[in-house]
């Protein structure tokens, strides 16, 4: 049984753990997953199955697009971030990797562009050696 989900968590990282909960427990047609999926569904999140037919042919594609509708910004510039704010240099990483992989992350979350990015970049890296 896939763990339950209430909206408050990335809608992706969700639907990642319940495709691979549905291979392993042998759910492959959408109507099986329907079922297993709506009941793994908590409030709020739940909240959206009201506008679903699940009896639909297309039923479990509906769902996961209302999910997305409603929970994406749990995924989009709030993820992007949190990720950027998290960023550290990794141990094989060069300075110019790094810094470039700040750059993307920034961009991706709306991130408000680099004017101290110096700060931001010393405060990640793993040996600070900049003068």
């Amino acid at each position: 049984m896939p763990k339950t989900s209430s909206g408050n968590t990335s809608w992706k990282g969700y639907k990642e753990h319940f495709e691979r909960i549905a291979a392993i427990n042998g759910w492959i047609t959408n109507a099986e997953k329907v079922q297993y999926f709506t009941i793994s569904l908590e409030n709020p999140a739940s909240d959206i199955l009201r506008d679903v037919n699940e009896k639909s042919e297309n039923a479990y594609n509906v769902i996961w697009s209302a999910l997305a509708r409603r929970f994406g910004m749990l995924d989009g510039p709030r993820e992007s971030m949190r990720r950027f704010d998290a960023r550290r240099q990794n141990e094989n990483e060069t300075l110019v990797e790094y810094e470039q992989a700040l750059r993307i992350t920034q961009r991706v979350g709306q991130r408000p562009q680099l004017s101290n990015g110096m700060q931001r970049l010393k405060g990640g890296l793993k040996k600070v050696v900049i003068k």
